[in-house]
C-alpha cells in the first residue's frame, strides 16, 4: 500500500513554500519520506526526513519482525513440509494482512486490544489433500498480546474407499470405526448409498475397518510415502488389501 502527497502554497508576500510525503506500507516494515521547501528573502529553506518502523515479537519460541503493533501480533508458522510455499493471510472484508516469505512466518499487527480479528489462509500450490490444520482464524485479542499459529503437518492421507459385501452390494448408510495395527481408533466414518467413505489424516499403517453393530470387518494399508487422495476404489471385507 503506497500513500504520496504533493502541495504548494504561496503567502502573503508571494513566497513559495513546496513540498510531499510519501508512505508506503511493505510486508514487514513501514517506510516514510516528506520533504518541504520554503522560500524565504535569504534564499530556500529545505527539509528532507525519512523513517522506517518495525516490530519485533517473541511467541512460543519463535522470534520475528514485522510492521509495528501497538495491541500485538499475530504470527503464523509454516511446517517443514510446506517447503517455502507462500502463506498469506487475508483479514476478513480488507484483503491480504501479511504474508510469508524468505525471512520466515508472516506477522500481523494487530491494531487494538479487545477487538475481534478474523483471518483467512492461503497457501500456494498446496497438494491436493494436504492437510493444514487451520484454513481460517479468529483472535480476540488483550492489550499487548502475541499468537503463534502452526500451519501444516507432516504428510498424511485422504483415504476414498467403496465398502463392498461379498456380494457385490454396497454397504450403504453405516457408521464405523477405523483402528490401527494397535486396536487404538484413530477415526469414526460413515458411508452414502453407494458405500463410499472418506477419512482424512490417515499416516502411514495397517488398518482395520469396524461397522457398527456387525461383525463384518474390512482392512487396508497406507504405504510410506503415500500421502494426499488415497483412492482403493472398492474393497471387500474377504479381501482386503
Amino acid at each position: 500500500d503506497t500513500q504520496w502527497r504533493i502541495n504548494a502554497t504561496r503567502d502573503d508576500e508571494q513566497y513559495l513554500s513546496a513540498g510531499g510525503s510519501l508512505r508506503h506500507i511493505a510486508n514487514r516494515a513501514e517506510f516514510e519520506f516528506d520533504h518541504q521547501s520554503r522560500e524565504t528573502p535569504d534564499g530556500w529553506f529545505s527539509r528532507s526526513q525519512g523513517t522506517v518502523a518495525m516490530g519485533i515479537g517473541y511467541a512460543n519460541g519463535t522470534l520475528q519482525f514485522g510492521r509495528p503493533f501497538d495491541a500485538g501480533f499475530v504470527m503464523v508458522k509454516r511446517h517443514d513440509t510446506l517447503g517455502n510455499r507462500r502463506v498469506s493471510l487475508k483479514e476478513t472484508g480488507l484483503g491480504e494482512a501479511a504474508h510469508s516469505d524468505r525471512f520466515g512466518p508472516a506477522m500481523i499487527p494487530l491494531r487494538s486490544g479487545y477487538a475481534s480479528y478474523g483471518y483467512l489462509v492461503d497457501v500456494e500450490n498446496l497438494d491436493i489433500g494436504y492437510n493444514l490444520g487451520v484454513d481460517s482464524f479468529t483472535v480476540i485479542p488483550p492489550l499487548r498480546a502475541g499468537y503463534r499459529i502452526d500451519l501444516g503437518d507432516n504428510p498424511t492421507a485422504t483415504l476414498i474407499v467403496r465398502l463392498t459385501l461379498a456380494n457385490g452390494d454396497p454397504l450403504s448408510l453405516v457408521t464405523g470405526r477405523i483402528k490401527d495395527q494397535s486396536g487404538e481408533q484413530v477415526a469414526r466414518f460413515f458411508t452414502n448409498r453407494t458405500g463410499r467413505m472418506v477419512v482424512e489424516g490417515l499416516k502411514p499403517g495397517r488398518y482395520k475397518i469396524e461397522i457398527e453393530g456387525s461383525a463384518t470387518v474390512f482392512a487396508f494399508e497406507i504405504a510410506d510415502g503415500e500421502n494426499g487422495i488415497v483412492d482403493r476404489g472398492a474393497i471387500f471385507p474377504d479381501k482386503p488389501l
